[in-house]
């Protein structure tokens, strides 16, 4: 069974643990897309497990700044923390996981398989050698 990814509360008190202060991870939480910034006060709540909410994407590109992380490794440990439990194929695919979050269980199954098909497809046309028959 695949080890369960670290939460977002672990990666800032781990980085908290070795030495970063909350005021060095809010003055580096700055979004490089937006220049939207995470203040040290909600760094805090979410590594003291008091945020009920996921982060917003750019919320979650500063944090990854202030980690001195990527921002899919930020990205997945949100995940665990806030959709624990999400299959590995839709925490590897691109959609916004605020709004994953707000659908039904049904609406999640298309999405998985959608996913799926996509992902068999890609080995498939992966597995084809130069100048085999389409």
């Amino acid at each position: 069974m695949p080890e369960q990814a670290p939460t977002l509360r672990e990666l800032i008190q781990d980085a908290l643990d070795h030495g970063v202060t909350l005021r060095e991870l809010a003055d580096r939480a700055v979004d490089p897309e937006t220049a939207e910034t995470v203040s040290k006060d909600t760094i805090n709540k979410i590594a003291l497990g008091r945020i009920n909410r996921m982060p917003y994407e750019s919320h979650l590109r500063a944090i990854a700044n202030a980690l001195r992380i990527s921002y899919e490794h930020v990205r997945r440990a949100a995940i665990a923390q806030w959709l624990p439990g999400t299959s590995p194929e839709i925490a590897a695919a691109p959609i916004d996981l605020r709004e994953w979050a707000s659908w039904t269980d049904d609406d999640r199954d298309l999405v998985l398989l959608a996913v799926r098909s996509a992902n068999a497809r890609a080995r498939r046309e992966g597995e084809r050698r130069p100048g085999d028959a389409a």
